[in-house]
């Protein structure tokens, strides 16, 4: 457990409160100070003192503006000081589970320590301590000096980077003043968002809250309204306030879309800022040396035009020494003796330094306006930066809804091509058939008899339809070939263009100077709306091999160009670090489409059976493996495809992987001869880090959640709907207390019974489904085939409780949560089984249970340990 807050937020009050909850914060604790925190700083000192010898190496402070030490953080040159991390964090967890870290330099330090966790498998989860700016600053400059504008950056800096860095991680914000206000409520509010509830002895938080927590803990206290009108606080400083402050009364979502955006665009201002934070750190330094070089000659000082410098205690002993030796020249030499133009020597060594301490004054002083102009300067450019960033943002909204409303568009032709050309097809083929051309007189006799208009009149059709009837027409007719206006085509041509995808990958042998070995993932897209299950998984399976292999990593994409962020999405998500370079390369299933350079040891990982056909019609089959995720099979009727598809399952040169022991059993009962008990098999991972309940208010509704994919006929959707409807007449999902969701591309409008209508989404971030599905209650996830899909397991492993449907091919859900309850697909049967959900839904203790017991894994790479391992030795 992670306090993250900028100093003198109100760290040490919530560290207190932690230990209440059953948080172990060590037994070497930093001692209270009188005037400062007199009730104890609840931090350990290993850990203060190593993150000041971090700080040290970097040659910054915890008070430095530098904007560069978050990348600084990640040289390769501190592993020595991750390794002693490595060590004095494993003795802190030796006697508990639950360790927390509570250091006010830990949002600068951050990215350090998270590296450490992910090396030991620690699980991180952060409480983000927010106060007012104002406060903040008023308490730096009572303590440290510091002035008001460099105080309220350095909380823009903290605040920002502690949310910035946690993101994808169970966390919280808890505002100061909330938590003197209402202690108990905002404690239970903490407990409850970082899974603590059963672990907090109510008396005990009660007595805290009591005997500990009061007004007087709070020195220096503003609103948010005298925030906003003072005019030393630049606007980017009090948006960012008002953005956390909402979050922190839960007016927001911490990870819904509306905060992250807002979030996101306030630190992609400050990062603007970069060039006067750093003319503010140089300032800074030159101010330290001149302060510095006074020090030095402050010995040696007797005189002084600085009032200041006069009385400090330095001086003060300066020129009593000085006095004393300048009394024993007199006793030695019987008097002062005059020296050239009337000086003395002794004079003149007191004015040369008197001199030099003028000197390093004034310097002092220019050094402190230059940043009084550089602070003046960055709180005008704030505010610019704010004015141009709002611009952008409209301009950005209504891009992004062009964007869609385009995407829309796009779909809707390319839906309606399709129909056109299905219909052209048949069209075509009747036009051409024998009884067509053979029914041609009949067809004509019933237009006229009709009295369409522009036709002979009907004694003459009559004796011409009559003459085309004749034996001898008709067998001329039989025998004659339609006319057609399409071009002659190869058979080469016209299976690419039936089956583009199949078109085989241009490559040619990489010339470039060997660097290590090479695999490249080839996948359809890295498109944000496509990252959910299995793109993600090979997006994971990919950097996990490059790291265990010692391999650089490459994505070549087929359907679209590749979108390197999305990449990043999946990875941060996943709490998975990769920092070596990655290859991005577009392949289009074009003829003569751009050619891919390949080594010859090349290792290509393919995620469908049509980028396996490409890739093994260009290159070496005993280099390819095959990410399976399904009986692909099923995807299609009798035809060929399915056939093709089979073959790739047939072929014994290449190599698989298969997602779930379930689905490579299934494969290889059905004969698939390429796939073998050899083949390497993994179960998917749901990390804590995304996948975890979040309980909402006791006065909220419900939540229903159905995975809808109206286009997809293996899921159901028709069948879920009848189930819904059903369990919805029956009365086991009352309206007032239920609120649905829907979720799937091209969903139509629905209307349930009692006249619900669903929320229907059809496409959200990685991040806003994550949110959705961490509140949901009673799920409904249907799955035709073999693989259960990724769906019931998000929704488990984040505390719902799931209905799905039992399939012949794959033993039932249940045998890995208790909360997946497993039904026939017949409509009674899931009518049933949702009753039941909706049942043990509001048995809290039970379902928690359930949850805490549950088998389902949650480290990515434990789960594919059986891959890594198999790969190794190719």
């Amino acid at each position: 457990m992670v306090v993250l807050g900028m100093h003198r937020s109100g760290t040490s009050a919530i560290a207190a409160a932690l230990r209440v909850m059953g948080v172990d914060l060590g037994r070497n604790l930093m001692p209270p100070r009188t005037g400062i925190n007199d009730r104890g700083f609840f931090e350990d000192m290993d850990i203060y003192r190593f993150n000041e010898d971090l700080l040290t190496r970097l040659e910054t402070s915890w008070h430095s503006l530098d904007p560069a030490l978050g990348e600084r953080l990640r040289e390769v040159s501190l592993t020595s000081l991750r390794r002693r991390a490595e060590v004095l964090l494993r003795s802190k967890l030796t006697d508990t589970s639950l360790f927390g870290m509570k250091d006010p330099r830990l949002p600068r330090v951050l990215p350090f320590w998270q590296a450490v966790f992910e090396e030991l498998g620690f699980e991180a989860a952060y409480v983000i301590a927010l106060r007012n700016p104002l406060s903040v600053a008023a308490s730096l400059k009572q303590h440290h000096g510091f002035a008001t504008g460099k105080g309220l950056l350095l909380w823009l800096q903290h605040s920002l980077a502690a949310v910035s860095d946690s993101r994808g991680a169970r966390r919280v914000v808890l505002q100061y003043e909330r938590l003197l206000a209402a202690p108990e409520t905002e404690l239970e509010r903490v407990a409850r968002a970082l899974g603590l509830a059963d672990r907090v002895d109510r008396a005990a938080l009660a007595d805290f809250s009591r005997d500990f927590l009061d007004a007087s803990l709070c020195h220096a206290h503003f609103t948010a309204e005298e925030l906003r009108r003072n005019p030393e606080v630049p606007g980017l400083v009090a948006d960012a306030f008002e953005w956390l402050s909402r979050i922190a009364a839960d007016e927001l979502d911490l990870e819904g879309p509306e905060a992250t955006r807002a979030l996101q665009g306030l630190e992609a201002e400050l990062e603007a800022l970069r060039p006067l934070l750093n003319l503010i750190v140089a300032t800074e330094r030159s101010a330290a040396e001149a302060a510095s070089r006074l020090a030095a000659c402050q010995p040696e000082q007797a005189v002084s035009t600085s009032p200041a410098l006069r009385k400090s205690p330095q001086h003060q002993a300066a020129k009593a020494r000085l006095s004393r030796q300048w009394q024993n020249q007199k006793a030695r030499r019987g008097g002062p003796r005059a020296s050239l133009g009337g000086r003395r020597p002794e004079a003149c060594d007191l004015s040369d330094a008197a001199e030099e301490i003028a000197t390093a004054a004034r310097r002092i002083e220019a050094t402190q306006a230059i940043q009084g102009q550089a602070n003046a300067v960055a709180a005008q450019r704030l505010d610019e930066c704010r004015q141009e960033s709002a611009c952008l943002s409209q301009a950005l909204q209504a891009c992004e809804a062009e964007q869609q409303a385009l995407r829309e568009q796009l779909g809707e032709m390319t839906e309606q091509v399709h129909d056109l050309a299905g219909a052209a097809a048949e069209r075509d083929a009747i036009v051409a058939s024998t009884i067509w051309r053979m029914t041609a007189p009949l067809r004509r006799l019933i237009g006229a008899a009709r009295g369409e208009a522009g036709l002979p009149r009907l004694p003459a059709r009559i004796a011409s339809a009559a003459a085309e009837l004749s034996p001898d027409a008709l067998a001329g007719a039989a025998g004659s070939a339609p006319k057609t206006e399409i071009p002659e085509a190869t058979v080469a041509e016209v299976v690419a263009n039936e089956i583009p995808n199949l078109i085989a990958i241009a490559t040619y042998p990489d010339p470039s100077p060997r660097n290590g070995g090479r695999i490249t993932l080839l996948t359809d897209t890295l498109g944000a709306t496509s990252l959910f299950g299995g793109v993600a998984t090979a997006i994971i399976l990919a950097v996990l091999l490059a790291q265990h292999l010692g391999l650089r990593l490459r994505i070549a994409t087929r359907h679209s160009p590749p979108e390197p962020a999305n990449l990043g999405t999946v990875l941060q998500a996943h709490g998975i670090a990769y920092h070596a370079n990655i290859e991005f390369e577009y392949a289009p299933t074009e003829v003569d489409s751009r050619a891919l350079a390949i080594q010859t040891d090349e290792l290509i990982l393919t995620t469908s059976w049509w980028t396996t056909w490409a890739a093994r019609r260009s290159l070496d089959p005993s280099r390819i493996w095959y990410l399976v995720q399904e009986d692909e099979r099923m995807f299609y009727p009798a035809g060929d495809l399915q056939l093709r598809c089979q073959e790739i399952f047939c072929d014994e040169r290449l190599n698989f992987i298969v997602n779930t022991t379930a689905l490579r059993d299934h494969l290889i009962a059905a004969g698939m001869r390429g796939i073998t008990s050899a083949s390497p098999a993994f179960e998917p991972a749901f990390p804590s880090t995304i996948y975890y309940p979040e309980r909402a208010k006791a006065d909220r509704c419900r939540t229903f959640f159905f995975y809808a994919r109206p286009h997809h006929p293996r899921n159901l959707f028709l069948r879920g709907l009848e189930a819904i409807a059903a369990a919805v007449e029956t009365g086991l999902f009352p309206p007032a207390a239920w609120e649905f969701h829907f979720l799937g591309r091209g969903l139509p409008p629905v209307k349930l019974p009692h006249a619900i209508r669903p929320q229907l989404a059809e496409t959200l971030s990685w991040k806003e489904y994550a949110a959705l599905i961490r509140r949901v209650d009673v799920g409904l996830s249907l799955q035709y085939t073999p693989h259960p899909s990724y769906p019931p397991f998000d929704l488990a492993a984040s505390g719902a409780v799931v209905v799905t449907n039992q399939q012949p091919a794959r033993p039932p859900l249940s045998r890995y949560c208790d909360n997946i309850l497993c039904a026939e697909p017949a409509l009674d049967d899931l009518v049933r089984t949702l009753g039941e959900a909706a049942t043990l839904a509001q048995d809290e203790s039970r379902r928690q249970e359930n949850h805490r017991s549950a088998g389902i894994a949650r480290d990515w790479e434990a789960a594919m340990a059986p891959v890594l391992t198999t790969l190794a030795k190719v």
